[in-house]
């Protein structure tokens, strides 16, 4: 039995497992746009320049904010990177064979896993922004994130 002086500690425990309701939609658009740079602009160019570690990386990016993407849509919040898979395979509304293509994106990393895996996640639905928003929502929180004094994307 655990004993605790903190007359609250109940209600602020049982908040901590609450999504966020009011950053759902700020973290879509963040997410969102992760996924279509990483996608449609470091992934062609880590494979044209014959970067490896680009690629690496970027197909990490690509499938770790496509992840965080489909729980911030169904209100899941984000495990860890341990559990980010499990996490995301529990998640009801996902795109037709999304962890597949998420598995071949780490295991073949390259346009074509990357093309196909994006294109699951953009037939899924609108996700309502524009090219132009999503290049600037980029620029802000992976280029930007510290004039606003927060962590990058992927550590938050």
């Amino acid at each position: 039995m655990v004993c605790s002086r903190i007359p609250e500690l109940d209600r602020i425990i049982k908040q901590i497992a609450v999504y966020p309701e009011s950053e759902r939609r700020e973290k879509i658009e963040a997410f969102y746009s992760q996924v279509v740079v990483q996608a449609t602009f470091f992934v062609p160019e880590a494979e044209r320049w014959q970067n490896p570690y680009l690629l690496a990386q970027a197909s990490a990016s690509l499938v770790l904010f496509g992840c965080r993407l489909i729980l911030a849509h169904n209100r899941i919040l984000f495990p860890s990177h341990k559990w980010l898979m499990a996490a995301a395979e529990s998640a009801p509304d996902k795109p037709a064979g999304f962890l597949e293509l998420a598995q071949q994106v780490l295991s073949r990393p390259g346009r074509e896993a990357g093309d196909a895996f994006h294109r699951s996640i953009e037939d899924a639905q609108d996700w309502g922004l524009t090219h132009q928003q999503v290049v600037s929502r980029y620029i802000r929180d992976a280029e930007w994130h510290w004039r606003s004094g927060k962590p990058p994307l992927q550590d938050c």
